[in-house]
C-alpha cells in the first residue's frame, strides 16, 4: 500500500472483450455476442446464447513515475510480464508478474496485472484471486472490482458479480462498462427488472451499450 503513495499510475484505453458466459433465454436459435469459450448447461433443453462482459481495457495497468530506486528489481520483472502480454506470450507474463508480486507483496497494481495474465490464460479461479489480493491491497481501483465480476460471471458466481459491478459503479460513476456488466449479470440472474433500471442508468453514460443491453433485455422477455 505504501507503494501506491509514492507512485503514480495510468490505465491503458479501449474496451476489452474479456469473457464469454453462456445463459439459456429460449428454445429457438440465437446469435451470440461474442466467440463461446463455454456453455453453461440448465435443466430444460434449450439453446444457449452468449453473453459478453466487457472489461474497460485490453491493456494492463502500468508504471507511469518510479520513485524509489530500491524498487527496480521488482519494477523490471513487472515491466518484462506487460511486454509479455503486449506480445501475447500470457505464460511468460505470469511468471514475470508472480515474481515481481514476490519481490514486493503489497503492490496491488502488479497483483491486478498478475490476474489480468491469469484472466487472459483462462484461469479463473487464479485470476479471481489475484483480484481480490489487489482489492485487499487497494480497494479504491474500479478496474479490480469489474475485472472480478467479470471471472466472477465466468465462474458462475452472478450474485458475487453484481456485488463487484456495483462497487465498481460505487468508485467510478460514469463507469459504462460497469453498468453494462451489471444488467447483464442481472439478466444472468434472471432480474429482467433490474437490468432493465440499469439500461436506464446507462443510457446517460453510452447510448451504444444501453441499446445492446435492451436489445439482450427485449429477448429475454421476448421468450
Amino acid at each position: 500500500m505504501a507503494r501506491d503513495r509514492r507512485t503514480l499510475w495510468f490505465g491503458g484505453a479501449g474496451v476489452l472483450v474479456a469473457g464469454v458466459v453462456a445463459l439459456q433465454l429460449s428454445q429457438r436459435p440465437s446469435h451470440p455476442l461474442g466467440p463461446a469459450s463455454s456453455m453453461r448447461q440448465g435443466a430444460a433443453p434449450a439453446t444457449n446464447r452468449a453473453l459478453t462482459v466487457r472489461r474497460p481495457s485490453d491493456q494492463p495497468m502500468q508504471r507511469a513515475i518510479v520513485v524509489a530506486p530500491q524498487q527496480r528489481e521488482a519494477d523490471i520483472w513487472f515491466g518484462k510480464g506487460t511486454a509479455a502480454l503486449s506480445a501475447g506470450r500470457t505464460d511468460e507474463a505470469i511468471a514475470a508478474f508472480q515474481k515481481a508480486t514476490r519481490l514486493e507483496p503489497d503492490w496491488a497494481r502488479a497483483h491486478h496485472n498478475l490476474g489480468f495474465a491469469y484472466d487472459k490464460a483462462g484461469r479463473d479461479e487464479e485470476a479471481a484471486g489475484s483480484y481480490r489480493l489487489a482489492i485487499l491491497l487497494d480497494p479504491s481501483e474500479p478496474e479490480t472490482h469489474n475485472n472480478l465480476g467479470g471471472v466472477y460471471v465466468k465462474l458462475d458466481r452472478y450474485e458475487d458479480a453484481v456485488k463487484e459491478f456495483q462497487q465498481a459503479i460505487a468508485l467510478k460513476r460514469e463507469h459504462a462498462e460497469a453498468h453494462l456488466n451489471l444488467g447483464i449479470a442481472y439478466l444472468l440472474l434472471g432480474d429482467a427488472d433490474r437490468a432493465q433500471d440499469t439500461a436506464a442508468k446507462l443510457a446517460r453514460l453510452n447510448r451504444a451499450m444501453a441499446e445492446e443491453l435492451e436489445r439482450l433485455i427485449r429477448q429475454a422477455e421476448a421468450r
